[in-house]
């Protein structure tokens, strides 16, 4: 199914060309069973464990991109313009359509297996199933007003779905350790020079398959394991998927309340509840570690302070336990001083320290002149938003790219003086481990 793509102008033009929204309740359905049913439409996935409620969407109602630098103000600019004109019919904020996507870590890095996702893509499913902790669930069905005859019948499966078997071929390092080796040795120059405080390197491992992998079989893996993390699947086409379970929220808004988290500190979890102490213990008394979080914490709170009164957060930070690793993490509150819209808050927020570094300009130099693979929109902001500016959007670390039988797995790590490369191989190791296992392998 080809996506419809409406800029400002044109929808703005075609008068009976706007969106028309319709929502009722329908019996209870297991939503990744539904879109694993219906392998060959676009699909999304969204379930974040703070707000307790699952999204899933089959096919595209209408699809928005931008690209280049100003890629958060066009996408906003483009929803505006549809949300202004649509008809939506529905009881509550939470059943209205909203658009799902999100955004390249820099702009036109999006080729090769990326290069279906561009600097930016938004999308509004035709059919958006929202589904509440309770199991209530109901159908949000959206179309043009040109094709408002279909809007009361929208056709499903729900059977099951035939598996298809894809066993691992090849194993390929995209970064390789001598390559690793210098380009965290050319990071510690820069800071030891006085450039900057921290950059965080990332590194990809590129997976081979006898066929293509079913996603959606992938985040059933990971949804039974890692129910503290937002999962996510944006699939615009068959053949091209982005997925992952990452533990790191960017923003969430609601009206004029705000959340954040700063997410920066890694450790692996022990073999035993002394052991996993023990490394919780190292990891919180990190003078190195603790350096990388704070960096994170003063950052959000700098490019937040222009729109709220204050940020409230904890002094210390926390101790966030996923199933294979630890982190030090900060949750953070604010009240908005007037209603922004979430997207103008994401791009003041991108990229933090935590994927980024600090300061940015200068870490953002170092990524652009060290790393030789694009990260295309692994570290950057997905999520979703809708006609009142509220939304979610997470950091996509723990994430996986898929392009027919090809999956290239990002993993990063904060580099500070103190860094030791071997350390940062491994701790980049570990952070492959979740969306391997999701995938049905081990490394």
């Amino acid at each position: 199914m080809m996506a419809r793509t409406i800029s400002p102008a044109e929808q703005a033009s075609t008068g009976g060309q706007r969106l028309i929204s319709h929502t009722r309740q329908i019996e209870s359905v297991d939503l990744l069973k539904l879109l694993l049913a219906n392998p060959e439409r676009p699909r999304i996935f969204w379930r974040s464990p703070h707000r307790g409620i699952t999204y899933a969407g089959l096919d595209i109602a209408v699809q928005i991109s931008a690209e280049g630098d100003q890629r958060f103000g066009l996408i906003q600019q483009q929803a505006q313009t549809i949300f202004s004109q649509a008809a939506i019919e529905a009881d509550d904020s939470s059943l209205e359509p909203r658009f799902f996507g999100g955004f390249a870590f820099l702009p036109q890095a999006s080729r090769g297996i990326w290069r279906q996702f561009g600097d930016a893509q938004f999308v509004i499913p035709k059919l958006m199933f929202t589904q509440f902790p309770d199991g209530e669930t109901w159908l949000t069905v959206s179309v043009l007003e040109g094709k408002a005859a279909n809007i009361d019948e929208p056709s499903y499966k729900t059977g099951r779905s035939p598996r298809r078997a894809a066993q691992l071929t090849a194993y390929t390092l995209a970064t390789d350790r001598a390559r690793w080796h210098e380009m965290v040795a050319g990071v510690i120059s820069r800071i030891n020079s006085g450039e900057l405080d921290k950059v965080v390197l990332a590194r990809a491992l590129d997976l081979a398959f006898s066929a293509a992998p079913e996603v959606v079989r992938a985040l059933a893996r990971l949804e039974r394991n890692y129910q503290d993390c937002h999962l996510f699947l944006l699939q615009p086409d068959r053949a091209s998927a982005f997925f992952g379970a990452t533990p790191e929220l960017l923003l969430d808004k609601y009206g004029l309340e705000l959340r954040s988290a700063a997410l920066a500190g890694t450790r692996p979890r022990g073999q035993s509840p002394l052991a996993d102490e023990v490394l919780a213990d190292d990891l919180f008394l990190s003078q190195k570690e603790r350096q990388e979080h704070e960096f994170v914490v003063r950052a959000l709170q700098e490019h937040l302070a222009p729109y709220v009164a204050e940020v409230a957060a904890p002094a210390e930070p926390e101790i966030l336990r996923l199933n294979s690793i630890q982190h030090l993490y900060t949750p953070m509150q604010a009240n908005l001083n007037d209603n922004t819209h979430i997207l103008q808050l994401v791009s003041e927020l991108h990229p933090t320290p935590a994927l980024g570094g600090y300061p940015r300009s200068a870490a953002m130099k170092a990524i652009l002149d060290v790393e030789t693979e694009p990260r295309g929109w692994y570290a950057s902001p997905v999520g979703w938003f809708d006609r009142h500016g509220d939304g979610t959007f997470a950091v996509a670390i723990r994430s996986a790219v898929r392009r027919g039988a090809s999956v290239r797995l990002y993993a990063g790590a904060g580099i500070v003086a103190e860094s030791d490369w071997g350390a940062e191989w491994a701790e980049t190791q570990l952070k492959f481990n979740p969306l391997a296992y999701g995938l049905g392998i081990e490394l």
